[in-house]
């Protein structure tokens, strides 16, 4: 009986440790102080999100990796003046004007998505239907996939309505869409001659 007391007290501190306060906190959740720094990327296949009603904003964007093997992000292109931007967009492989919304999925998920803008030398019906896909999640929850190149994004609404109408999102009040936009790009922008995407593009790194 003594020996099974002196193992178990061997383990006596073990709970002192609160695991759950040392964390990295997650990209996109609300902070203590109600305050968000978006993820950047269309909400995931597998989610249900809503859209800001009002919350958007035309940028030019950038799909951009360092070198063969580097992973692709995506960037806003913004140079520090107009030669400089227009430098980097001719240069970037993949550069385009897009939609830039608010999303947040039902457990709480920030992200911004952009969605690609048509022009008149390159027009898809992904940007059609990703548009339309963002105007319903606007009024309700929906799951956001994409059917193909003939078919472009297609979505569906809950079939539990009165569930996830208590999942609305709670949208910050006291900061504005400029913070939000400043916070999800600031670790994520092309804005000189120098960037490693922009040196990647045009041959002076491999």
């Amino acid at each position: 009986m003594t020996e099974n007391n002196n193992e178990v007290n061997k383990n006596i501190d073990a709970n002192i440790i609160n695991e759950s306060m040392h964390t990295v906190p997650e990209g996109g959740i609300l902070s203590s102080n109600g305050y968000i720094a978006p993820t950047i990327g269309r909400p995931n296949k597998s989610c249900w999100f809503m859209s800001h009603p009002t919350y958007e904003q035309t940028l030019t964007i950038a799909q951009g990796s360092v070198g063969a093997g580097g992973q692709p992000r995506t960037y806003l292109v913004q140079g520090v003046d107009m030669d400089v931007h227009q430098k980097i967009v001719e240069a970037l492989d993949t550069c385009y004007l897009a939609r830039v919304v608010l999303t947040c999925s039902t457990s709480g998920h920030h992200t911004l998505w952009p969605m690609k803008l048509s022009t008149e030398e390159n027009k898809h019906i992904a940007h059609t239907t990703a548009g339309n896909a963002c105007e319903a999640s606007k009024l309700d929850f929906i799951k956001l996939w994409y059917g193909g190149n003939d078919i472009g994004y297609e979505w569906k609404h809950p079939e539990n309505s009165e569930l996830f109408a208590k999942k609305k999102p709670d949208w910050p009040e006291e900061q504005t869409w400029a913070d939000m936009l400043g916070k999800g790009f600031k670790q994520a922008m092309i804005t000189d001659l120098e960037h490693p995407v922009y040196l990647s593009a045009i041959g002076k790194i491999v």
